[in-house]
């Protein structure tokens, strides 16, 4: 149960500050539908609803919107965070060393990198699977339920900020 309450409370304040400075940073660039959601499925389709290419300009707005935007896509995009760091820690503690991998480096190493990404990708996105495998069902929910409000929160919050932002400007 305290690893429940642990995981619930990081995860809601890592909810809480990316979702907030995601949303602002969406806010702030005129996207989100008429209900304040910034989702991909909106942003990438154009008006008779065929697909488009989409993209922000803003790293970290582009990788939230490849999961997807919105809580589900907050929560994958922390797990892809975590999931880096732990590689990185790994490559540092018990990697050849930077002069064994740079003459390492070659076309294999390349597509090594890319199918990498794509797991860490694949790992993030299904994030509630690992959950359910942590936790019994009701904890899960549990889980999702408070981060999910949290995130809406944050929302609510990122839009109230840049409605008085653009106030002031205006």
């Amino acid at each position: 149960m305290l690893s429940l309450l642990w995981d619930i409370a990081y995860m809601s304040a890592l909810v809480f500050v990316l979702g907030y400075g995601l949303h602002y940073i969406a806010y702030m660039k005129n996207l989100g539908n008429e209900a304040d959601i910034v989702s991909a499925k909106y942003l990438k389709r154009d008006e008779n609803g065929k697909k488009r290419k989409f993209k922000t300009g803003n790293a970290l707005l582009d990788k939230w919107l490849d999961f997807g935007g919105g809580y589900y896509g907050i929560v994958a995009f922390i797990k892809l965070i975590f999931i880096e760091i732990a590689q990185v820690r790994e490559f540092i503690l018990e990697g050849p060393g930077i002069v064994a991998f740079l003459q390492s480096l070659g076309i294999g190493t390349i597509i090594s990198f890319f199918i990498e990404q794509i797991t860490n990708f694949v790992s993030a996105i299904i994030w509630p699977v690992n959950l359910i495998g942590r936790f019994s069902l009701l904890q899960a929910a549990l889980f999702i339920v408070v981060t999910y409000y949290v995130c809406e929160w944050s929302r609510k919050l990122a839009r109230q900020q840049v409605n008085k932002v653009l106030t002031v400007e205006e």
